[in-house]
């Protein structure tokens, strides 16, 4: 038997085997995780060593493998390594390896025909094949990737006994084994839940209440979220006395069900054998289960993919996620796992600003909202294995798939299955053909086809090309186009991503047709920074009327140079936009080039200042210098149309920070980071604003912007607080501030310090919370700025409330009040009614507190608030109760439920919790 979960060692009847030193055993290892499968070389260098390989890793590797056989053909055991075309195969039964062991009985677990005796003695004997830490002694990246995933999948497999065994009265086996993974552990709210039931079984109630508590603080603290449906009404049962097998565990709340998949290809033609291998897949594996379909560029991965699994979404009725992480985009930066954890945790419900923010986090949230779910996932274009490892579900009903260029070797040794596309056979490509041009027309030339087809090179990507270069023109013979290809072919080099030079060809011969304006256009989006395009940017980037550049565009579409992924937005093939690239540094001067970029900054530049002051409006606004005169600026109406525009331009605005910072445009840099701001800290996406922080302040030290450094610092600081990095975000505040005395800068003092109070009390700072908005009043006071006197002042307030003075509170909320309503902030008035009710709740006045909640909702109600319509109406409720009203209290908690379960906000769980608690 070969060990992999803790020491990797080579058992036999007589004992452990010595193999040999660590990188000997990280061999054997390697070879292990695919058992009775042969491995490449390619990827046992790169498992062993990974992109850090020496010249004479495959010299080493070959000696390794030398001294392991020996060891094998010594041993009595049914275990041999056997050379086989391209790698080495692991001759022995999977289950003498007690990873493979471990999954075989994981899986047996989940028969729903088990009782929970079977089920716990299954899971009991997997997880007792675990001695220590997965891969223990040996290193590398591989190593650890492969030993996190393995944790995950322990920890699963640990709270499925634990479930089994305390069904079955097992309760103090159940707390000897979870006792220090609950500690280790404090987030991972099913094992948890399963450790305050084994403590309650036990008889251990009030260190089951205590463990709660100290759970709860960490989510809210670590995650900013209340403890899930399951944790909640346990806590509750045990508080009532009830006995823990009359817990009830409710369903999950509704979650959205995302449908995001892209179009399927209507003529999707060919693929029978890869078709065959993911239906076999499915059938007998069944999920949970990843596929990696790998291929060159253009060999058409991601249509298999999406046809695939518009085939067999009625199997994944609870939704599909999709995201293109634009692992080999030539510009503009890949989407990271966390980007893509944030879109898919909205789109199943959970508010931007309420996702976590590190990326473990994320990943915990993620998969504990598809636990029990039936999702397909779908991971279009990942760099790499690790790219997608966080992406990936838990132990759940869901299927992945994943598209890439690399082999993913690090998600087959996890056990993902390969699905590996070749380029088309002949018979495919005719197929292809028939099915975009017509079966009679292939079929009357069958020479030319056969031409096309050889110099096409069996690349679907290529015979689209041509296909629509002969459907357009129907009355040109096969033969024709056959010519226009072998001439085009004789002309251009060879691009280095593309397995022939014919594909560069067929490229290059549908750009000669085009006309001036779209080849022009075609041109200036290759060197485009961001994922996709917009009309009005496109037609910036060309220095074109938005008016006129949409028959360029139609025209790149019609000739599948371009795709219009979503209504008004476009985006380009990684191989189309290399070549486009190409095209414009050859034939485009650099002063053009040049003018383009600052086309399309200038474009993104004046319409996020305008989006930036409709969601910000009291925001002290920037000095631009007006744009040019081919630069659109299109209208945005409201803060709904400038929130849209965010959301769509993210990675563009992102990309072009990096773009400016790259080409030393710093001013740019600087107003392009300001722009975002409010649009980043809003949303949760907390590192982006960190990033772009960092690089306005980079620009602004280049610039000697003393002002604008200072801006950047403080920023910087509030986002880097949100991170959870308070030592580096201290010092930020303090330079910022320091910035502003030596520059005089009231105003910016005060809303440094009124920053500082906020983010201060987050950490249970309460009086120096209290001293720095008291400041912040001061300075505001002194700079003559009305608005900021009534911010500060319910940041005042808010921090005597918290801190245990809530009579002054209410007087200083008053104030802020009356200010609010001076200038016309309804939405500051709103804000303002909420801090005075929570002051008068903590001092006892009820009817006070209640007077100035629904005062604050008759004006949230009128701004459209939807999240602090029911923020309000929780507390309203929490009032209610305290006033001893519990039938107020329930209508109260019952309409803010309803809201926050509309927006999917974590909080509803909460309020979830209060209503089964209030008699």
């Amino acid at each position: 038997m070969i060990r992999l979960l803790g020491t990797v060692e080579l058992m036999t009847s007589g004992g452990a085997v010595d193999v040999g030193p660590p990188q000997r055993r990280l061999v054997l290892a390697a070879l292990a995780v695919d058992a009775g499968r042969p491995v490449s070389v390619e990827a046992l260098v790169d498992r062993v060593w990974g992109e850090e390989a020496p010249e004479q890793a495959r010299r080493a590797l070959q000696a390794h493998l030398t001294r392991i056989r020996r060891v094998c053909e010594r041993l009595d055991e049914s275990v041999g390594l056997i050379r086989r075309s391209g790698g080495y195969l692991l001759d022995l039964d999977r289950d003498r390896v007690d990873v493979h062991r471990f999954r075989r009985l994981v899986r047996q677990s989940r028969d729903p025909g088990l009782g929970d005796p079977d089920r716990a003695s299954l899971l009991r004997t997997a997880i007792d094949l675990w001695s220590a830490d997965p891969l223990a002694g040996v290193t590398g990246r591989w190593a650890g990737q492969a030993r996190e995933s393995w944790r995950q999948q322990y920890l699963d497999a640990v709270v499925a006994w634990a479930r089994a065994a305390l069904g079955n009265g097992d309760a103090g086996d159940v707390l000897d084994r979870l006792s220090p993974l609950a500690d280790e552990h404090p987030l991972l709210e099913p094992l948890t839940a399963a450790y305050l039931r084994a403590l309650h079984q036990t008889g251990r109630t009030a260190a089951a209440l205590d463990h709660y508590a100290e759970s709860r603080r960490r989510l809210v603290d670590d995650l900013g979220i209340e403890p899930g449906t399951e944790l909640s009404r346990i806590h509750q049962a045990i508080l009532r006395g009830e006995a823990d097998e009359a817990v009830p565990v409710a369903p999950r709340p509704l979650l959205p069900v995302p449908a995001q998949l892209p179009g399927d290809l209507p003529d999707f033609t060919g693929r029978r054998a890869g078709l065959d291998r993911l239906d076999a897949l499915l059938e007998q594996l069944g999920p949970p289960l990843a596929v990696a379909i790998t291929g060159t560029a253009g060999v058409g991965k991601t249509a298999l993919a999406v046809h695939w699994a518009h085939r067999v979404r009625h199997r994944f009725p609870d939704g599909q996620l999709y995201v293109d992480l634009a692992g080999f985009a030539p510009e503009g930066p890949l989407v990271t796992a966390a980007e893509a954890l944030r879109t898919f945790l909205a789109a199943l419900g959970v508010p931007p600003e309420h996702a976590p923010v590190t990326l473990h986090e994320q990943t915990a949230l993620y998969r504990s909202l598809l636990a029990d779910r039936r999702v397909l996932v779908l991971l279009d274009n990942a760099r790499d294995a690790a790219h997608v490892r966080p992406l990936l579900p838990g132990a759940s009903a869901c299927l992945t798939l994943v598209t890439s260029r690399d082999r993913l070797a690090g998600l087959l040794a996890d056990g993902a299955r390969p699905v590996d596309l070749d380029l088309l056979p002949p018979e495919e490509s005719r197929q292809l053909l028939a099915a975009r041009i017509g079966a009679a027309r292939v079929a009357a030339e069958p020479s030319a086809v056969a031409q096309i087809v050889a110099g096409c090179t069996g690349l679907p990507l290529a015979l689209a090309v041509v296909a629509v270069r002969a459907a357009t023109r129907p009355s040109f013979p096969l033969s024709a186009v056959a010519a226009q290809l072998r001439h085009a072919r004789s002309t251009l080099d060879v691009l280095d991503d593309d397995p022939d030079n014919d594909v560069r060809a067929v490229m290059s011969w549908s750009y000669r047709a085009l006309r001036p304006p779209a080849a022009r256009l075609f041109r200036m989006l290759g060197r485009y920074a961001g994922p996709d395009v917009s009309v009005a940017a496109a037609a910036a980037r060309a220095g074109e009327p938005v008016a006129r550049i949409g028959a360029a565009l139609a025209e790149l579409t019609r000739a599948h140079l371009l795709r219009e992924h979503q209504p008004g937005r476009y985006d380009m093939h990684d191989l189309l936009r290399a070549y486009a690239a190409e095209l414009a540094d050859r034939i485009d001067p650099p002063a053009e080039r040049e003018a383009a970029d600052r086309r399309m900054i200038d474009h993104l530049l004046h319409t996020g200042f305008a989006a930036a002051m409709l969601i910000y409006p009291n925001r002290e606004p920037i000095a631009l210098s007006p744009p040019g005169p081919d630069v659109p600026v299109p209208p945005l109406a409201d803060h709904k149309q400038a929130q849209a525009w965010f959301t769509a331009e993210h990675r563009v605005l992102l990309a072009a920070v990096r773009r400016c910072a790259a080409l030393g445009w710093d001013r740019l840099t600087e107003h392009l980071a300001w722009t975002l701001m409010t649009f980043l800290l809003r949303g949760g996406h907390w590192q982006d604003w960190a990033d772009t922080q960092e690089a306005a302040l980079t620009a602004a030290r280049r610039l000697d912007d003393r002002p604008g450094q200072a801006i950047a610092q403080r920023s910087l600081a509030r986002a880097l607080s949100r991170l959870g990095r308070h030592e580096e975000s201290d010092a930020q505040f303090r330079q910022a501030l320091d910035l502003f005395v030596e520059l005089d800068d009231l105003a910016g003092q005060a809303t440094t310090h009124d920053n500082l109070s906020h983010v201060l009390v987050t950490r249970g700072r309460q009086e120096d919370a209290v001293r720095h908005a008291r400041r912040s009043v001061e300075l505001y006071r002194r700079a003559g700025r009305l608005d900021g006197v009534a911010s500060a002042l319910n940041s005042v307030a808010w921090m005597l409330a918290q801190s245990g003075d809530p009579a002054e509170a209410v007087a200083c909320g008053q104030e802020a009040l009356t200010l609010h309503q001076q200038i016309g902030d309804r939405d500051g008035e709103a804000a303002t009614y909420d801090t005075i009710g929570y002051a008068q709740h903590r001092l006892g006045d009820w009817s006070a507190a209640v007077a100035r909640y629904e005062r604050a909702l008759t004006l949230y109600r009128a701004l459209g608030d939807r999240y602090n319509i029911a923020a309000t109406l929780w507390h309203l409720g929490d009032t209610q109760a305290a006033a001893g009203e519990p039938v107020a209290a329930r209508r109260s908690w019952q309409e803010a439920l309803a809201g926050l379960d509309a927006i999917g906000h974590p909080d509803a769980e909460t309020v979830r919790a209060q209503l089964a608690g209030l008699r």
